[in-house]
């Protein structure tokens, strides 16, 4: 906020909020603007404010084949038992995102073990993996309904013990493929050739 007119504010699972935090919610969507503790007020008149919330998310998984106009209904009525009428008044849009199917949860899970192996390369490891390395994170990481935190964990950990299994071996920094050991089903660091 402090050196920019325009932008997104996000605010995640709102539901969980304590009530005088839903008080400032109010204050932000009417009057577009916010004053912090420091005294600061902050014009938001330019800025996208989204909330986001897993409440009535218990009903999506059952839905099948049902209408989208029913789930979003059920899911609004939701909305009113849980939330003050005075703040669902204030949204723009009501957005009700489906379930992640598992072809998403790939491409997901692809894009955060491509960070990671980056993130590895940027502290002088040049690593690669190989797809049975991608299909363990896959199997182990995710997880039906618990979004992609479980995931990205998995690949912190399995990518983490990986190295330190090279670093305990006295190999210096990685340089290799991570790839399954298909005996003690971890993942390890194949040691790239050196010529």
């Amino acid at each position: 906020l402090e050196n920019s007119n325009h932008g997104t504010l996000l605010f995640d699972e709102m539901e969980k909020a304590h009530p005088l935090i839903m008080d400032l919610f109010l204050q932000i969507c009417d009057a577009a603007r916010i004053t912090l503790g420091n005294g600061k007020t902050y014009d938001l008149t330019n800025y996208y404010i989204v909330f986001t919330s897993n409440i009535g998310a218990n009903r999506i998984p059952e839905t099948g084949n049902i209408m989208s106009s029913t789930l979003e209904r059920g899911i609004k009525a939701e909305l009113l038992k849980n939330l003050r009428k005075e703040m669902i008044a204030r949204f723009g849009a009501v957005i009700i995102f489906k379930q992640l199917g598992f072809d998403i949860q790939k491409e997901i899970a692809r894009n955060l073990l491509d960070k990671e192996i980056e993130r590895m390369k940027s502290r002088g490891c040049d690593l690669k993996y190989d797809e049975l390395a991608f299909n363990y994170i896959i199997r182990n990481g995710i997880q039906e309904g618990l979004g992609v935190r479980p995931l990205r964990d998995t690949i912190y950990r399995e990518i983490g013990n990986a190295l330190c299994g090279v670093m305990l071996r006295g190999n210096g920094n990685p340089n290799g493929t991570v790839t399954l050991d298909r005996e003690s089903h971890c993942l390890y660091i194949q040691s790239s050739k050196v010529n």
